[in-house]
This record gives C-alpha cells, sequence and structure tokens, in this order.
C-alpha cells in the first residue's frame, strides 16, 4: 500500500486531526512539543501553550494512546492544555515518514476509530 493510499484511507489522517505544531528538536534525536494550533469550537484557529506533556514511550518502545505499540515511525504525546481557563488533556501524534501532526482529544478517542 502506497503512503497516498494509506493517508487518504486512514480516519486519522482527516484535515479535521491534523494541526499545526511547534516543537523543540533535541540533539539526542528527541521531539518536544511546545505551542499546538488547531481550531476551536467555532472552527476559528487558535494557538495553545503546551503547559506539559507525556512522551508516551516506555521502555524505548513508542506507543499509542491505548497503549498499543506504535512501532519507531508514530510518537505520541499526552499534553495539557489551557482552553478559556480550563486544562484540557489531549494526545499529540507525529507521524515521522509522514512529517505529518495529529490531534486526538479524549472524546475523539473514546467515540472515535482506533487510530491503528
Amino acid at each position: 500500500m502506497t503512503p497516498e493510499k494509506t493517508i487518504q484511507n486512514d480516519p486519522i489522517y482527516q484535515d479535521k486531526n491534523r494541526v499545526d505544531v511547534i516543537c523543540q528538536h533535541t540533539r539526542e534525536g528527541n521531539i518536544y512539543p511546545i505551542k499546538v494550533k488547531m481550531q476551536d469550537q467555532e472552527g476559528e484557529y487558535q494557538i495553545y501553550r503546551i503547559l506539559r506533556f507525556r512522551d508516551l514511550q516506555v521502555d524505548g518502545v513508542h506507543s499509542f494512546p491505548d497503549g498499543s505499540p506504535s512501532g519507531e515511525h508514530i510518537w505520541a504525546y499526552e499534553c495539557m492544555i489551557h482552553v478559556f481557563g480550563v486544562q484540557r488533556r489531549l494526545f499529540l501524534i507525529y507521524h515521522l515518514l509522514d512529517g505529518i501532526w495529529t490531534c486526538q482529544t479524549e472524546r475523539r478517542l473514546a467515540d472515535g476509530p482506533k487510530t491503528h
């Protein structure tokens, strides 16, 4: 399966899930998210500073938010942001091979399809 077909068929790649992320790349090869730009409930783009994050890597193995292994080409982070004074948890997923960041909120994780 070509990457184009994967992107077209996989719901995780839909535009509503894609986000812009400002991140830091360390000399050790790690990536840390700093800010995320995504649409709010009214459909307007907002930039949110990431208050704290947790790399969902366990013993050197990257995993999806549900705990299943993702492989080396997908990195996931559990993040906390402030939205109108309320802390919200979201999951940022970096697709290394495609260079795409996607976002899954707790609600989308519970209601939507599994990421893989």
